[in-house]
């Protein structure tokens, strides 16, 4: 889940290329092909290759081979479209013995040892919070339903992934599954239990992915992720099995953060954990309630959200917006005429506002709510806080600017760009702030009275 694009696209398959070709399918005894061979061939041409672990070791541990990781290295050779190996990196003590298992380039391992090492020193780390419990829910599979009523931006979950995966991984899914099965089956048995118990959205007869079932939860449950090494900046694949549980809702309840950046020393946020997957009530939530995020932009229109949902993930959703499209379409038309009108600061648009900027931000913040919003009120509030800073009124500026940044907050963290405006604007000098005075004369002017 990536942006308000939460869940995307794993790896395409290439049938084409996996029967009947001069190349055979890398697993052995492939239900597809009928391939009976134990031998492992290649990775488009490359050989696969253990390191052993030290001779002393009858159980997983870190060697001199394997270096910090519990498990001796799985690589293959270069490939060319990479110009390096693709490893499996196993960590079973992870996470007091939870575990991760990663399948990447040797410089986003290290990227990723890094914030896994950081994720170690969170405090209540993959906690519960005695706040919701998996539920079969009646045609809809598993759910998770709160255990007590939720306020605005309590924290739900808080969890660090159990398998992370390149996502640009060009071979045949017979390759691709042979690696994941290695990489799943070096997770601690509970861990790797968890994982294969994962929901399958692609799991019917016609489906290429009945014959690679990691794929297909990898497919269904994992968020987007981006690592950035000294060289380059790759987008993973990662599972949180908790909040794979989370179902899917135009309108959520709830709202998720990823957050990717180490803990330093000199950090002065302490919400700067790494690799953790959060999960905060975007609105209050009654006892019983079922727990939802949305897997696609919520301010898309209704067809492009049915389309997106069904083509990924193989479902309609039959949300309260989705059953009543007219009207919801209406609404975001609504609010994009105001988001544009509110985000023109000529002179022309200037005049023809009046002062009723705040007015209109007001009736943008009300179209959200209506149609469910409320895990992107950042924006609607951030407009209001900066529509009245244009009319030179400091202290309602800070004050939704307060409003917006506790929004934001439930996304980005506090070190997120639309917080950190917010921040400024509500705790710094807001004549600095540069929408202060356009819309009343009064640039550079004196702020107005304090809220």
């Amino acid at each position: 889940m990536q942006g308000f694009l939460i869940l995307v696209a794993f790896w395409g398959l290439a049938l084409s290329e996996q029967c009947g070709q001069q190349k055979v399918p890398l697993l052995a005894r492939n239900p597809v092909c009928g391939i009976t061979q134990d031998v492992i061939e290649g990775i488009d041409g490359a050989n696969l290759s253990a390191v052993p672990l030290a001779d002393t070791a009858e159980a997983p541990q870190a060697s001199t081979q394997a270096g910090p990781w519990t498990h001796p290295l799985i690589c293959t050779q270069t490939l060319e479209y990479l110009g390096t190996p693709l490893c499996i990196y196993t960590l079973a003590t992870f996470a007091s013995g939870r575990g991760i298992t990663i399948l990447t380039q040797p410089v986003h391992a290290e990227e990723i040892l890094k914030l896994c090492k950081s994720a170690e020193s969170t405090p209540d780390l993959n906690a519960n919070t005695n706040t919701w419990q998996v539920t079969p829910l009646p045609g809809r599979g598993m759910g998770v339903l709160s255990t007590r009523p939720l306020n605005l931006g309590d924290k739900i979950m808080s969890y660090t992934p159990i398998l992370i995966a390149l996502r640009n991984m060009q071979m045949r899914p017979t390759d691709l599954e042979y690696l994941l099965e290695r990489a799943v089956s070096q997770l601690p048995p509970a861990t790797s239990t968890l994982l294969r118990s994962l929901a399958r959205s692609l799991d019917h007869p016609d489906s290429p992915y009945s014959a690679f079932p990691l794929q297909d939860i990898m497919q269904t449950n994992s968020f987007a992720l981006s690592i950035s090494s000294s060289t380059s900046e790759e987008i993973h694949m990662a599972l949180y099995p908790a909040t794979a549980r989370i179902n899917h809702s135009c309108a959520p309840n709830s709202q998720y953060r990823l957050i990717t950046t180490a803990t330093t020393t000199n950090s002065s946020s302490s919400s700067s954990n790494s690799l953790l997957h959060q999960i905060h009530a975007a609105r209050p939530i009654p006892l019983g309630s079922e727990l939802t995020i949305s897997y696609h932009s919520p301010l898309s229109p209704t067809t492009t959200r049915q389309s997106d949902l069904h083509s990924n993930f193989h479902f309609t959703c039959t949300c309260p917006r989705c059953l009543n499209p007219s009207l919801s379409d209406s609404r975001l038309t609504r609010i994009q005429h105001l988001e544009s009108t509110l985000s023109d600061f000529s002179a022309s648009a200037t005049a023809r506002l009046a002062g009723t900027g705040p007015k209109l931000a007001m009736q943008l913040v009300k179209l959200y709510q209506e149609e469910g919003l409320d895990a992107v009120l950042v924006r609607p509030y951030g407009l209001l806080a900066q529509e009245f800073a244009a009319l030179g009124e400091g202290g309602k500026a800070r004050r939704y600017a307060r409003v917006a940044g506790r929004y934001g907050r439930l996304k980005e963290g506090e070190e997120g760009g639309d917080v950190r405006e917010m921040r400024e604007l509500a705790e710094g000098r807001v004549e600095g702030h540069w929408a202060w005075g356009l819309r009343s004369g009064r640039e550079g002017g004196e702020a107005g009275g304090e809220g």
